[in-house]
């Protein structure tokens, strides 16, 4: 009845008027943009910064090589360090996809790349993957719990996003590095692009475990002559050796003899001549010991990763 008193009062007109006044009369809740990742960086920015401070700043695609292959390649990029590597020996029967474990050289990569242009853990660091999302900024997150504060990401990737709608739905030509007119190519740079060709072809997986301070000394020193004939070595620290790795414990501190050098001194420099050297991921939760306590150049143990490469037939796998 009010509704038809007012019509007529008013007429259509004014009824219009008087109806949108209450509208824009009644409280609104103000409307807040997504907040943005403060570790992504768009592409056009991520280049023109590197123009600016090059020298000072490591690029890394951290994709597949054979998936550069086929989508293209930026020689802005320093390195090709891969972050994930396809298991093709085991299928995601979900997402129709071969699985894919983090690679265990990937720390010790980034590290050796910092040190080959002059910079130390805290240079910023830029990761590209395909869209940024599964290795792009898991890649760039890695780093930072491992030491590297400033790594960040390109946001969408070297691809970009999908288009949602229209004859080309579906096809990844929305933003991104390759779409927002950056410098890119379908050739591939040999001297930057990963090579597992170039990779040591033995490894050992050296599995300490042991409290005993002179069993720690001698499985580390085994595996440091090794090192130097050129085999990749790659340590898993569980149960009481795992204390090795916490920045915080007095473990291993001891020094054995006749070397002089404590189990720790050893561990360290094996990280220095490039091993990988990791902590069993149970050890680390029971324990609740967190990323931030472990020693520079120590990550978490992957149990897919380390299970890929006991089956291979180049690895020599000993346990403490």
């Amino acid at each position: 009845m009010k509704s038809t008193k007012c019509f007529r009062t008013f007429g259509f007109a004014g009824t219009l008027i008087w109806i949108v006044a209450c509208l824009l009369a009644l409280p609104v809740s103000p409307l807040h943009a997504e907040e943005p990742d403060p570790w992504g960086i768009e592409a056009r920015s991520a280049y023109a910064t590197l123009q600016e401070n090059r020298d000072q700043i490591l690029f890394i695609d951290v994709r597949d090589p054979i998936e550069i292959q086929f989508t293209g390649f930026t020689d802005e990029v320093d390195i090709n360090i891969p972050f994930l590597e396809a298991d093709r020996t085991r299928w995601n029967a979900d997402r129709a996809t071969f699985l894919m474990d983090r690679n265990p050289r990937f720390v010790a990569a980034v590290r050796r790349a910092l040190e080959a242009k002059g910079l130390d853990r805290e240079a910023k660091i830029f990761t590209l993957c395909r869209s940024g999302s599964e290795r792009g900024n898991p890649s760039a997150a890695h780093l930072r719990a491992n030491g590297f504060p400033n790594a960040h990401y390109i946001v969408h990737g070297f691809q970009g996003d999908a288009l949602q709608e229209g004859p080309q739905r579906g096809m990844r030509l929305k933003n991104g590095w390759q779409n927002s007119g950056l410098p890119w190519s379908p050739r591939m740079n040999a001297q930057k692009i990963h090579r597992p060709d170039r990779e040591p072809a033995q490894e050992w997986l050296v599995i300490l475990s042991s409290a005993s301070t002179e069993t720690q000394a001698m499985a580390l020193i085994l595996a440091r002559a090794e090192a130097a004939q050129g085999t990749f070595v790659r340590i898993l620290l569980c149960d009481q050796a795992g204390m090795l790795a916490v920045s915080d414990s007095d473990s291993g501190s001891a020094a054995v003899q006749p070397i002089d050098r404590s189990p720790r001194q050893l561990l360290a420099a094996l990280i220095e001549d490039g091993a990988v050297v990791e902590l069993c991921g149970i050890f680390s939760h029971t324990r609740g010991i967190e990323p931030s306590r472990f020693i520079e150049g120590v990550s978490i143990a992957s149990p897919p990763g380390i299970a890929r490469q006991i089956s291979q037939p180049n690895v020599r796998v000993l346990t403490y």
